[in-house]
């Protein structure tokens, strides 16, 4: 197996890493299923080998916020909190690509935070990044407008000048109504910024867009 995706465990005595595979558990998901579900326990750590999941969190009222993403060579601090501290999984976790993780039982996470160095780094590396993240979620939510995160969102998610993405799938990674979004499209449009069609959204103005999401000003 290719370890090098994974930060610090790359580096790992080679006894250790093929411990992890003998004791970890290979578990395929596909696209749409829920990896872990909010309020459930947490028996294993997962070591994202391929794949993509989606990480957020979700209101009474059906509204949903992404936290993050997590990749091949990571894993969901989110869980790993879970594992190390006891407690349910406070968020939801749902698979976006079809992959593919080593399930590592909680108790062997626990006790090689003791025994190995690496694992211990790659832990502490993992908390670190992702504390990041957060925090300039929280930056952004609290200080930038909608309308400035919905450009930024819309570049972000750019492949050359066309987002394959619903006004629903928008309004989800923003935390915000369908209806908000769907407004706030239609001042872009009206500004030349984009067009769209069935689930497919054009930027045909993207140096302003760049602009308005750093700045707020048309």
């Amino acid at each position: 197996m290719d370890w090098q995706p994974f930060p610090s465990l790359n580096q790992a005595p080679a006894p250790f890493l093929q411990q992890i595979l003998q004791q970890a558990q290979r578990h395929r998901f596909a696209a749409g299923e829920w990896l872990v579900q909010e309020g459930t326990d947490c028996g294993a750590l997962a070591l994202i080998l391929s794949g993509r999941v989606r990480v957020f969190k979700m209101a009474e009222n059906g509204r949903a916020i992404t936290l993050y993403r997590i990749g091949p060579g990571e894993s969901c601090v989110l869980n790993t909190a879970c594992v190390l501290g006891g407690g349910r999984f406070p968020a939801w976790a749902q698979v976006e690509e079809n992959g593919e993780a080593l399930l590592v039982p909680a108790p062997l996470a626990r006790q090689w935070l003791e025994e190995e160095p690496a694992w211990r780094d790659y832990l502490f590396q993992l908390y670190s990044q992702r504390l990041m993240d957060v925090v300039l979620l929280v930056e952004e939510v609290a200080f930038r407008k909608m309308d400035q995160r919905l450009a930024g969102l819309l570049l972000e998610k750019a492949k050359g000048e066309q987002v394959e993405a619903t006004h629903q799938a928008l309004a989800d990674e923003l935390g915000t109504a369908r209806e908000v979004v769907s407004r706030l499209m239609h001042n872009f449009t009206e500004h030349g910024w984009l067009h769209t069609r069935r689930g497919t959204i054009t930027l045909s103005n993207i140096p302003a867009l760049r602009q308005y999401a750093d700045s707020g000003r048309m």
